[in-house]
């Protein structure tokens, strides 16, 4: 597995977070595995797609990007507060928004030069 600095993108048009979230990405193989054990599909573009909506899914998926994160290093912008845990980025809708959006990573892979 390769180790990459994930950096929160805009929530919402606005930014919430600053600094980076280390975590490990899975080959292309453990993807398809990870796919396969969420009951996820790949279209004939090999975008992941999920036809029900499955809340064990997003738990399993919430559990497996906890087990991918390595360190948490974020700053709130609204109130300066350090964030070290994905269960501390958790509590608002933003924090929830970034944790979602490494999961989609995770099951989806990375752009080139991203890399």
């Amino acid at each position: 597995m390769k180790v990459i600095d994930f950096i929160p993108k805009q929530v919402g048009g606005e930014k919430y977070f600053e600094g980076v979230i280390k975590i490990k990405l899975p080959s292309y193989k453990e993807r398809l595995e990870l796919i396969k054990s969420l009951k996820l599909g790949v279209d004939s573009s090999g975008d992941v797609n999920s036809h029900s909506e499955r809340f064990d899914s997003a738990i399993e998926l919430l559990t497996i990007v906890e087990s991918h994160v390595i360190s948490v290093d974020l700053v709130q912008l609204s109130d300066e507060s350090v964030i070290n845990s994905l269960d501390d980025l958790g509590y608002s809708q933003e924090g929830s928004q970034v944790i979602n959006d490494l999961g989609n990573m995770l099951v989806g892979g990375v752009k080139l030069g991203k890399v």
